[in-house]
């Protein structure tokens, strides 16, 4: 079970964010970051973090829908 899965996900931001400075090409990394980031809707962020993973894996489709979920999203709601 992922930190993130047990309500710890500013933890596994930071963790996403460890891994990231280790090896700024670890794609899952931005794109585990992204995850954890819309799930706290911090979409700019997540936008941020899907994009650089997908300048460093353009063919990741999981990825792909991540960042078009995201570009989809509205803002200006809370999810409901």
């Amino acid at each position: 079970m992922t930190l993130a899965a047990t309500g710890k996900t500013e933890e596994a931001i930071r963790h996403h964010e460890q891994a990231i400075a280790r090896n700024p090409k670890f794609a899952d990394a931005y794109v585990n970051l992204g995850n954890a980031l819309t799930s706290l809707a911090r979409i700019a962020e997540a936008k941020a973090a899907y994009k650089k993973a997908l300048a460093l894996d353009s063919h990741d489709r999981i990825n792909v829908q991540n960042f078009l979920m995201c570009l989809n999203y509205d803002e200006t709601t809370d999810g409901e």
